[in-house]
Parts: structure tokens; C-alpha cells; sequence
């Protein structure tokens, strides 16, 4: 138990996490509650199905047209430069979102928004395995993990307690706020990473990477066999996921009956979850057999749940099986993270990170039309039960290579040794 302990807190010890990962959860709760402020002004302004899809549409724009050039930036430039320049954006966009008078200047405002994210991305992915060593990865991913978990749904509730109280310029104010704290942490984390700096300072002995397609992060992924399986299993279950949560609302509403405040109980069940998934993962998991174990497990448990969901008996019966939902998911995300980030190259973690979350968004945005479409063909039960067995399935299917693999790499490990 001791070694757990020191695996959960050591992370704190250095100067910058204790910087970084606050700032970090409090600028998530800004954009939770941007997010919600513009969702809510959208209805009101009564744009339609149509206008909200335009809005998500261009949540997610960015971040799928940049995955090229935005890891080959985090990979090449100074990363206090880019976060500043990518979370100025930030502020002057959620001022911008503040004034716009109308659907079409929002939709400019949103895509700054998310334009500057899908800089700052990457550079973090980069920059945390320099801040706390090899070892520490995976604690800080799940400290991060956790932390946004109770973030996200805080924000989103003052997002909609703000709008409704002084409205939306207001709200989104307070969110520009949040950012500039983090604008503020960023000046004072003495970390830094500047590969092209460091390759000349040392006569090219640190890798810049050459590649800046949009492809390059999936090739470095391809190239390892213990991480390319997860990450095909994670593809499909992507997408059957989002696409389970376009009809969540009809499930727990029509379907199970509850009631607007009940519904709303969902965004904290996923929080709580979400923070007891991560906590389990920071304490119990170490090395990359016991990751690969943790995505597998962490998220083909979470399909199953959905499954079972989409027959809950009872709208309090779900609520709990949610819980058990985000808690399987929080530590499927955590132990991804830390076997990704700890197998990627230093040089090429800002290239990788960057195609994750482009390709990410993409399931997103195709999962939306998915889940749109079969929700008007069959019920949310239905949808629930399918999109859940779909998705274990895929996971273990496609998970076992990699499991496989992360055993003869330890069977070779102990021959060499031996």
C-alpha cells in the first residue's frame, strides 16, 4: 500500500504540476460553461437542429483539420510560446463569443475557440512527461483524468446558472476568465520544451520529427505493436459510444421518465465515476502490461454497461449504472493515456497527441450523424444494447493483439535478463 500511496501523490511534488493541473482543471470548467452558455444561446435564438449541429460541427472543426501541422508545431517550437499564443487566442475568442450579435459571428468565435485548443493540445502532451519523468507519467495522466472529471460538469452547471441569471455575455466572460489564469501559469512554468532549440544546442542528438502530414502521429502509433491494436480498438468503440449518447436524452427522459432536475443528476454521476475511475488507476497500475490489461477491461466493462443500461428497469437503476459507466471509462482513458504518452518518442509526442485528438473528433462528428440516424430507425433501448455489445466486442476483438504482444515484449525482456 505504500507504493500505491507514493504512485498517487508523488506527482505533487513537483513545482509545476502543482502550476499546471489546476490551472488546467479550471480552464476546463470555462469551457464547459462556454460551451454551455453557447448551446443555450443557440436554442434561444431559435437556429434550429440544423444551427446546433453547425455549432458542434465546429467544436470539433479545428482540431481534425490542424492534427498535421499542430503536432509538427508542439514538436518543433518553444512550448511557452505556443501555449501562449494558442491560449491568447482563447481569451480574445471567448471575448469575441461575449459580444457577437449573431449565429454567424458565433460560429467564427467558436472555431478561434477550438482553433487555439488544438494548439495547446499537443504541446501539453508533449511537455507533461517532461515535468514529471518517465515514472510519473501515468499518475499525472490520472490525476488529470480525475480532475476533469469534476471540472466538467461544474463548469457546465455554471454555465447554465449564469445564462440564466445575466445571460450569455456574462458567462462567457467568466470562462475568458478561467483561460487567463491559465495564461498566467503557463508564464511561471519553469519546464520547457523546444526540440529544435535542443537539436542544435547538442548537434542534432535529440530527434525532430521530419513528417508533418496529417498522418504522421498514426505512423509513429502503427510502428508499435502493443499500442497499434488498442488503438484500432478504440476507433469503432469511439464511435458507437458518441453515437449512444445522441440518444441518451430520449432514454432518460421518454423512455425512463425522469424528470429535467433527474436528468441533470447524469452529469454528476459521470463526475463521480470519472473521479473514481481515474483515483483506481493512479493507485493500482504501472508498466505496460497492466495498461494494456486497464484499456481493454476499463472500457469493454464500460460497453457493457451502456448494454445493460439500455434495459434498466428504472430511471435510479441507470443513474447508478452510470456511475460504473464513467468509472470504467476513467480508467480505460487513464492507463491509454500513460501506455501512449510513455511509449511515444520525446521527440514525437506532440505528433501523436495531436492526431489522437483530431481523429477523436472526427469519431465525434461521424458518431453525431450515426447516432441521429439510427435513433429516427429504432428505440433508445435498442441503440443502448447495440451500440454497447458493438463496442465490447470491437474492443476485446481488436484488444487481444495487444495484449499478446505486451507479453512477448516482457517474455523477451526476462530472456535478455536472464
Amino acid at each position: 500500500m505504500k507504493r500505491s500511496f507514493q504512485i498517487d501523490t508523488g506527482v505533487w511534488s513537483h513545482r509545476d504540476v502543482r502550476l499546471i493541473l489546476p490551472a488546467r482543471t479550471l480552464s476546463l470548467a470555462g469551457h464547459s460553461t462556454a460551451l454551455v452558455t453557447l448551446l443555450l444561446q443557440a436554442h434561444d435564438r431559435g437556429v434550429g437542429t440544423m444551427g446546433v449541429a453547425a455549432l458542434l460541427i465546429a467544436l470539433a472543426l479545428p482540431a481534425i483539420a490542424t492534427m498535421g501541422i499542430a503536432g509538427r508545431l508542439a514538436d518543433t517550437l518553444d512550448s511557452r510560446h505556443l501555449l501562449t499564443a494558442g491560449i491568447t487566442l482563447q481569451v480574445l475568442a471567448l471575448a469575441f463569443l461575449a459580444w457577437s450579435p449573431t449565429a454567424a459571428l458565433t460560429l467564427v468565435g467558436v472555431v478561434l475557440l477550438e482553433l487555439g485548443q488544438a494548439v495547446i493540445g499537443p504541446v501539453w502532451s508533449g511537455l507533461l512527461p517532461r515535468v514529471v519523468g518517465q515514472d510519473g507519467i501515468g499518475s499525472v495522466i490520472a490525476w488529470q483524468q480525475g480532475l476533469g472529471a469534476v471540472a466538467a460538469p461544474l463548469g457546465a452547471a455554471l454555465g447554465g446558472v449564469l445564462y440564466g441569471s445575466v445571460g450569455a455575455g456574462p458567462a462567457l466572460l467568466v470562462a475568458a476568465a478561467a483561460f487567463a489564469v491559465l495564461l498566467l501559469a503557463v508564464q511561471l512554468i519553469r519546464t520547457r520544451r523546444h526540440l529544435s532549440a535542443e537539436a542544435r544546442s547538442t548537434a542534432g542528438s535529440t530527434a525532430v520529427p521530419t513528417s508533418s502530414g496529417i498522418l504522421a502521429g498514426v505512423a509513429v502509433l502503427r510502428a508499435d505493436k502493443v499500442v497499434w491494436p488498442v488503438f484500432l480498438a478504440l476507433l469503432p468503440m469511439v464511435v458507437m459510444v458518441e453515437g449512444v449518447n445522441a440518444v441518451e436524452v430520449f432514454l432518460a427522459r421518454d423512455t425512463l421518465g425522469a424528470s429535467p432536475e433527474q436528468y441533470g443528476l447524469g452529469e454528476l454521476a459521470a463526475g463521480v465515476g470519472g473521479v473514481l475511475g481515474a483515483a483506481l488507476a493512479a493507485r493500482r497500475l504501472a508498466g505496460d502490461r497492466a495498461w494494456v490489461r486497464a484499456v481493454i477491461a476499463g472500457f469493454a466493462a464500460a460497453c457493457a454497461g451502456l448494454a445493460v443500461a439500455g434495459g434498466a428497469p428504472s430511471f435510479w437503476v441507470y443513474l447508478g449504472l452510470m456511475v460504473v459507466v464513467a468509472a470504467a471509462a476513467g480508467i480505460g482513458n487513464a492507463a491509454n493515456g500513460a501506455l501512449v504518452m510513455t511509449r511515444t518518442p520525446d521527440a514525437q509526442r506532440g505528433t501523436v497527441g495531436a492526431a489522437l485528438n483530431g481523429i477523436a473528433r472526427t469519431g465525434s462528428v461521424l458518431a453525431l450523424g450515426l447516432g441521429g440516424l439510427v435513433g429516427a430507425l429504432a428505440s433508445p433501448r435498442a441503440v443502448f444494447i447495440g451500440g454497447g455489445l458493438l463496442g465490447m466486442a470491437a474492443v476485446l476483438l481488436c484488444g487481444w493483439p495487444s495484449l499478446r504482444a505486451s507479453r512477448r515484449e516482457v517474455r523477451a525482456a526476462s530472456a535478455a535478463a536472464a
